[in-house]
């Protein structure tokens, strides 16, 4: 059914509709200590409504449903958006920008909702916000696309978006416990400026690249512990002092791991089954006690400088 409001933009919502509802908690002094807001209810007909009705503590519960809308979350601080009681909440758009932008926005929850048919599903541009088991895809561009510092992705599943299901840039952000599958032209890519970035326990695969790091400016990142299968590439790295370090990499058809940069330190991780398992490209890097085997046409080929390359049969890592 559709849902009309004069003078504002108003979803199609498909689903169960409630009263209206907003528990208020207010401390002693009269400050503001959140409310719970319920989507849709006479009030709050749609996520847009709660969102601009929304003050710093508050949580928004949508309840089950489709809703069509572009969501703009812009100069919030400490919301939670949540399906109700993890009820299926779809968030669907017309192919038209992000369905949920937040902009100069910290510490914004999204937890336990899909976002498909947009430009970007996600598209984040503040620090310390907090994506945990969204599902993103189908977006032309890219599931989520992150420029902020200290913001942190987990448990999502980001899969067949026609570009890139992460694309980020920024610092001291956290990825981990993904599953990203299945989107063209890379899983996890980083542009621009990425400094201290974690990249850690993610499932990738079936795109170009597994995971694709090539901002000029970017150093210290960590890419741990992640299972990236059949890709072109699996990891390739064009930038200095970065740890790749205890990845599952295998069945890549070209390079399992691609060192184009300086300086990194590739340890521990066990790549297997690619056309040739790690190329250094770079200058000084360190590519040690490595698993690296079963590669069709090389193991390990070096073909920079004062590259350290040694104990990469090594089979226990």
């Amino acid at each position: 059914m559709r849902k009309k409001q004069s003078g504002k933009k108003v979803s199609r919502v498909e689903g169960r509709t409630s009263r209206s509802i907003s528990t208020k908690l207010q401390c002693r002094d009269g400050e503001h200590r959140g409310s719970v807001l319920i989507v849709p209810t006479r009030k709050f007909p749609n996520i847009q409504s709660a969102v601009d009705g929304a003050k710093p503590g508050d949580k928004i519960l949508i309840k089950e449903g489709t809703y069509f809308e572009n969501v703009k979350i812009e100069n919030k601080k400490n919301i939670t958006i949540q399906s109700f009681e993890r009820e299926l909440v779809t968030i669907r758009g017309s192919g038209i920008g992000a369905g949920i932008d937040i902009v100069e926005s910290s510490e914004i929850t999204l937890q336990d909702f899909s976002l498909r048919d947009f430009v970007y599903g996600v598209f984040i541009r503040g620090n310390k916000n907090f994506l945990i088991n969204i599902l993103s895809s189908f977006n032309s561009l890219y599931g989520i696309f992150l420029m902020g510092d200290d913001n942190v992705l987990e448990d999502c599943s980001i899969f067949d978006n026609r570009i890139f299901g992460i694309q980020m840039s920024g610092t001291s952000n956290v990825i981990k416990n993904n599953i990203v599958t299945d989107n063209s032209d890379a899983g996890i890519q980083a542009e621009g400026s990425a400094f201290k970035n974690i990249i850690e326990n993610n499932t990738i695969g079936r795109s170009s690249s597994g995971i694709l790091w090539i901002p000029v400016n970017s150093r210290d990142n960590i890419f741990k512990k992640n299972f990236i299968i059949q890709c072109d590439s699996g990891v390739v790295i064009q930038n200095s002092r970065n740890k790749i370090v205890q990845n599952s990499v295998q069945r890549q058809r070209n390079s399992g791991i691609d060192i184009l940069g300086d300086n990194n330190q590739v340890a521990h991780n066990f790549v297997t089954s690619s056309n040739v398992g790690i190329v250094v490209n770079g200058d000084s890097n360190t590519v040690q006690d490595n698993c690296v085997i079963g590669n069709s046409v090389k193991d390990v080929v070096d073909v920079g400088k004062n590259n350290v390359i040694r104990d990469n049969t090594n089979c226990k890592c």
